[in-house]
Order: C-alpha cells, then sequence, then structure tokens
C-alpha cells in the first residue's frame, strides 16, 4: 500500500538517487536600476535582486528546454501536458523551483546625479542532478502543479512590487506612507516565498520545517506554508501538529484541495475511514484533476471494502496519469 501526499519531495530524491551524469554549468545575469528618490537603497537592491531572479531563471530553463534529448525522454514519462509547448513551459517552472539563484556581485554607482545598482546573480547547476529531478518532478502532475502555483505568486508579487514602485515615485505626499506600507507587504510576501521554496528543497525535515516556519512568521497568511509545513510533520511522525497547520491552512483559504488530502492521508493511518473519504472527496470537489486524490480515494474505500467505488477512484487516477493505480485497480477485479 502506498498513500500519497501532496508534497514535492526532491529532499529525499538527492538523498536516495545515484548521482547522474552531467556537467557543471553557471547561469548570471546582471540587471541595472536607478534608485527611486523616495526609495532606500535596500528597497532598490530587493527590487533588483527580483529582476536578476526572474532573467537568470529564465535562462536556466530556457537551457533545459533546449536540451532535445532531454525534452523527448520527458515527453515520454510526463505525467499530463498538452503539447510540447506546454511540456517546455513545466520544464522551465519546475527547473526555476528546483534551482537557487545567489547574488554574486553588486557595484553602485553615481550616474547623471542618481544613484545606479548593478546587481548580478547566477546560479550553478551539475546539469545531471537537475535534469534527474526534473524527470522525477515531472512525472507527477500534482508535484508540477505545486512549482506552477509557486512561480506564479512570485511573477503576481513581483508585478504588484513593480506598480507600487512607479506609484510612490509619482504619488502625493500624504499617500505615499500608505503606499510605502503596502510595499513592505509585499516585500515580506516575496520573502515568505523564498522561505517556501528553500523548504521544498530542504535536504533534511527539520531544515524543511525551520524553512516553512520562517515563511509563516513573515506570512502568516499563507495556506501554502501551512500545508507545506504539515506535510513536513506527517513525515516526522507529528501527526498532531500536522493536523493543526492544515486546519490553520484550510481556515485561510477553504479551497486549499491539498491541505484536505494531506489531513486526510493523517485520518487514513489512524484507520478513520470516513474520515479519510470525507477529506479526499472534498479535495477532489475542489480540484477534480487532482491525481493524488483520487488515488488515495480509491484506497479509503478498498479499505472500507467499497470495492466498486475504489475501482471508480482508481481508474480516475489512472486516467490522470498516477503511477500505482493501474495496479491497485487489477488486484480488485
Amino acid at each position: 500500500m502506498s498513500i500519497k501526499l501532496l508534497f514535492p519531495s526532491l529532499a529525499l530524491l538527492l538523498l536516495t538517487s545515484a548521482p547522474a551524469q552531467g556537467e557543471q554549468k553557471t547561469f548570471t545575469e546582471t540587471v541595472r536600476v536607478v534608485m527611486g528618490s523616495r526609495e532606500t537603497q535596500d528597497e532598490a537592491r530587493e527590487y533588483a535582486l527580483l529582476e536578476a531572479k526572474r532573467r537568470v531563471l529564465e535562462r536556466v530553463g530556457v537551457y533545459f528546454t533546449g536540451q532535445t534529448d532531454f525534452v523527448r525522454r520527458v515527453s515520454e514519462t510526463a505525467a499530463s501536458f498538452k503539447d510540447v509547448t506546454d511540456l517546455k513551459r513545466q520544464i522551465q517552472t519546475v527547473a526555476a523551483g528546483v534551482t537557487q539563484t545567489e547574488v554574486s556581485g553588486e557595484e553602485w554607482k553615481m550616474e547623471g546625479g542618481v544613484f545606479v545598482l548593478y546587481l548580478t546573480c547566477c546560479v550553478t547547476v551539475e546539469t545531471g542532478d537537475v535534469e534527474k529531478l526534473l524527470s522525477e518532478t515531472l512525472k507527477d502532475r500534482d508535484k508540477t502543479e505545486v512549482y506552477i502555483n509557486l512561480l506564479e505568486e512570485f511573477e503576481q508579487l513581483r508585478a504588484n512590487m513593480d506598480t507600487l514602485r512607479g506609484q510612490i515615485e509619482k504619488a502625493p505626499t500624504e499617500q505615499t506612507q500608505k503606499l510605502r506600507e503596502e510595499r513592505k507587504n509585499i516585500s515580506n510576501e516575496l520573502t515568505a516565498s523564498n522561505w517556501l521554496e528553500k523548504g521544498y528543497n530542504a535536504t533534511s525535515l527539520e531544515k524543511m520545517v525551520e524553512c516553512f516556519s520562517k515563511a509563516i512568521e513573515l506570512n502568516p497568511h499563507s495556506d501554502d506554508a501551512f500545508t507545506a509545513r504539515g506535510t513536513t510533520f506527517i513525515e516526522i511522525k507529528d501527526s498532531k501538529q500536522a493536523i493543526n497547520d492544515f486546519e490553520q491552512a484550510i481556515q485561510i483559504n477553504p479551497q486549499n484541495a491539498r491541505a484536505f488530502n494531506n489531513r486526510g492521508v493523517i485520518y487514513f493511518d489512524k484507520y478513520k475511514f470516513k474520515l479519510a473519504i470525507s477529506d479526499f472527496s472534498r479535495a477532489i470537489e475542489i480540484n477534480p484533476d487532482f491525481t493524488s486524490a483520487w488515488y488515495n480515494l480509491g484506497l479509503a474505500y478498498e479499505f472500507s471494502y467499497k470495492d466498486a467505488n475504489a475501482r471508480h477512484a482508481y481508474k480516475r487516477a489512472m486516467e490522470l496519469g498516477h503511477p500505482n493505480a493501474k495496479q491497485r485497480l487489477d488486484e480488485l477485479r
């Protein structure tokens, strides 16, 4: 039996996978940012970092989608994609999620009477390792969706920051403070998003908890951070704290399908199949294409001796690409 959490277990892949053959590559991008008249150096640096990170991660994604053989191999095993363009978008998104950027250079200059920052970011990767992580992640539709959501959130926050930066420069003095407070809130959310990403890629469960806790501290309204930390608590066998985190996530966002799914996993492990079925069903109601929830629902029905319902759930999970659903379905026939 293998019940399924929705969590990008990249740390476990790193710890258990043999090193892949590849080469080390470094991607570098430098951005030029003029510091605004109502902006501090730290604020200008933060904005420059966002832009540099966006550009360098885009280059990483373009590199991997340009590897024809790799794209072909992934296309044979990826869980779900509409066409090659969609697959390449997924590869770029996950590549951004599994790699980390570093600031490699920072220089301030005075140009035309204004301060200008040149900030350089870089990403150094072992191409074989990253290809393996990408391939393993893209086999799981639900894991891929986690990274897509993470990148979409980052891009939205970055766009909001860009808008506010321009508004602050043009706003009447009496409106500036309110706009600066909004910018600070976005800054906290962006930093929280970075901690969430670090947590997904951490190499130990303890480090994951630390990163997700930091994300929650910076943004206590992040249901994703509570869900991620709750999932980690399941891994370290702290079901009480895990349920607390999932309930916090659901309270913040009643449409959080992952929190329902993962709370259902705890109920299943405690043989509370009725509660598990309720949670998995709610997750599917929110997201009808939630592969893991369909598979988990099948398990819960099977262990409740409701084989017809289990077959229906396994069949849908199989259609959505779950790797174990066909075996469970065959065993019920």
